[in-house]
């Protein structure tokens, strides 16, 4: 049983570092492309580390598109 609860919670810090690294790349190339003001750079961070919170037992591909 404590090998399948350690198995679960490398799976999801595995997925939390995939997600946030797409989030931060995308953030990325709109923030260079839109030469984003300092609100919605704010914007980007609060959705980017909502989106870190939801990780959690979340459903990959519905998060990043109501994230993105």
């Amino acid at each position: 049983m404590k090998s399948l609860v350690k198995r679960r919670d490398m799976a999801r810090t595995y997925l939390s570092d995939i997600i946030m690294e797409v989030l931060f790349l995308i953030k990325g190339f709109q923030c260079r492309k839109l030469w984003i003001s300092k609100l919605n750079l704010m914007l980007c961070h609060h959705l980017f580390w909502q989106a870190l919170r939801h990780v959690q037992g979340a459903d990959t591909k519905s998060m990043l598109l109501s994230y993105v």
